[in-house]
């Protein structure tokens, strides 16, 4: 995960570039990821199916409170990244950019908030 000085250093270089920086908030961040081990659990109170008390349901996407919940949300954001044309940033682990050209798409993501910047607002 990006550190808050990173932030800070990557927002002052967009800045000084004269780049709009837009900001996303992925509400549902951890129930998009997809689990790669099997997870049971109780049926909530609320939800219980009547006659089948004591049956425990199979978890096919991640939940928030997950252990598993950021890793899974991570691969599946790193997935589409990549098949959108992005790469990781070398020296940071949590910098995508996308270039096409003179084009250049720079994503920064800490944890469910997307940090996006481009020099071209044709491109986003």
């Amino acid at each position: 995960m990006v550190k808050i000085p990173s932030v800070r250093i990557i927002l002052a270089l967009f800045v000084a570039q004269g780049w709009k920086v837009f900001q996303l908030d992925v509400k549902s961040a951890f129930l998009n990821g997809d689990l790669d081990v099997e997870i049971f659990m109780n049926q909530l109170e609320e939800f219980i199916v009547k006659g089948k008390k004591f049956f425990v349901c199979k978890l096919k996407k991640s939940l928030y409170g997950l252990k598993q919940a950021p890793r899974a949300w991570y691969r599946k954001i790193l997935g589409y990244f990549v098949d959108i044309g992005f790469s990781k940033y070398f020296f940071h682990s949590d910098l995508y950019v996308l270039n096409q050209g003179k084009d250049v798409v720079l994503i920064l993501l800490y944890v469910d908030d997307l940090l996006i910047t481009e020099n071209n607002d044709e491109i986003i």
